[in-house]
C-alpha cells in the first residue's frame, strides 16, 4: 500500500488515492456543510427523525440531485442537506405564525404514545 492523504488531509496508509484537488474540495465542502450559515451561534439545533409521505418522483429527483452533487466532488453531500437547503429557501421570506400551544401539546402527546408503543415491542 502507498501513503496517501485521506479526505481530511491526514496521512495514512490506504489503497485509495484521491487527487489532491478533489480531496481539498471535498474537505472544504464537508466543513461548509457542517456549519449552519444562517443560524446564530447561540442556538443549538438538533435533528429529529420524522417520517413523511412524498411523491415517488420527488424522492427520485432528490436522490438524483444528491448523486449529482457527489459526482461533482461534494462526496459528503446528503439527502438531509438537500432537504435543509430546500426548506431554507421555502421559509426564507415566509411570514409564519406559530401553531397554537394546545395543538403543539396534542402533537407531543401523540409522539410520546408512539414512542411508548415502540419501546414495548
Amino acid at each position: 500500500m502507498e501513503e496517501t492523504k485521506n479526505v481530511s488531509g491526514n496521512s495514512q496508509y490506504s489503497s485509495v488515492t484521491l487527487p489532491e484537488h478533489i480531496s481539498s474540495e471535498a474537505q472544504k465542502e464537508k466543513e461548509e456543510s457542517v456549519s449552519e450559515p444562517n443560524v446564530p451561534a447561540i442556538l443549538e439545533l438538533s435533528d429529529i427523525r420524522q417520517s413523511f409521505i412524498i411523491r415517488e418522483d420527488y424522492l427520485d429527483q432528490l436522490k438524483d440531485y444528491v448523486h449529482m452533487r457527489k459526482v461533482q466532488g461534494n462526496i459528503y453531500y446528503t439527502q438531509k442537506q438537500a432537504l435543509h437547503e430546500s426548506l431554507d429557501l421555502l421559509f426564507k421570506d415566509a411570514k409564519l405564525e406559530k401553531r397554537p400551544e394546545k395543538l403543539r401539546q396534542k402533537e407531543d402527546l401523540r409522539r410520546d404514545k408512539i414512542r411508548q408503543g415502540k419501546a414495548k415491542s
